[in-house]
């Protein structure tokens, strides 16, 4: 997929996403182009992230130890981020994600991380 494609694509779903960006505007003093900026490389990160912690979660055993680790910081990521832009949704799943990554609780983990899949996927117009 071509590069600028993907941009767009970003950048249309964060237009959508209104009460975050207004929310980044109203916090940070950004002016509203920045605030869709910011929002739309929040996504594109986002994807990322959901991406390397579907390939773990779809593993036989998620729990190993390196799975873990990988797992949780990548959450961790995603909730720090989340909150930095103000998608308190996102950030509200991934910490409660990341709890149930460290407490190995397979059946949480699967629900919210699949929960996070939608969000993005509605988001994104999937």
């Amino acid at each position: 997929m071509d590069e600028e494609i993907v941009e767009v694509r970003f950048e249309n779903a964060a237009k959508k996403l209104k009460n975050i960006v207004e929310a980044l505007c109203d916090d940070t003093g950004f002016d509203y182009e920045t605030a869709i900026y910011v929002v739309g490389t929040f996504l594109k990160q986002t994807e990322l992230i959901l991406r390397e912690i579907n390939k773990i979660i779809n593993q036989e055993n998620i729990f190993e130890k390196n799975a873990i680790e990988v797992m949780s910081k990548a959450l961790h990521k995603l909730k720090g981020s989340a909150g930095n832009v103000r998608a308190t949704e996102i950030m509200e799943l991934s910490i409660r994600a990341e709890e149930a990554c460290l407490n190995r609780d397979r059946e949480t983990l699967l629900y919210l991380v699949n929960t996070l899949n939608q969000l993005m996927d509605r988001y994104l117009d999937n």
